[in-house]
């Protein structure tokens, strides 16, 4: 939002001067995104393979100090390492 701001309040009215919000924003959303899968998917899902990957998560997020898809959602997916939205991180938080 500050980034938006910014760029209104300096006068800017090209297309072009909207350009980092654009892409600052559609980072911001895609990991958004995977958090939000990885929540439904550790959260929303039922069985045996579920609850190993409940805990696998959790062993995860206590032992290896992992974030945690909910923390990720409210403390703001660009508090969070990129490291965490990397294929193998989603990968190894949701393998039971």
């Amino acid at each position: 939002m500050r980034l938006l701001s910014e760029i209104i309040l300096d006068g800017r009215r090209d297309q072009n001067a909207f350009r980092p919000y654009v892409e600052e924003r559609a980072e911001r959303m895609r990991r958004l995104r995977i958090a939000a899968r990885l929540r439904a998917k550790l959260n929303a899902e039922f069985g045996e393979e579920a609850r190993q990957r409940r805990q696998c998560a959790g062993r995860r997020t206590r032992v290896d100090k992992a974030p945690s898809p909910l923390g990720v959602i409210l403390l703001g997916p660009e508090k969070v390492p990129a490291a965490f939205f990397e294929q193998s991180t989603i990968d190894a938080m949701v393998a039971p």
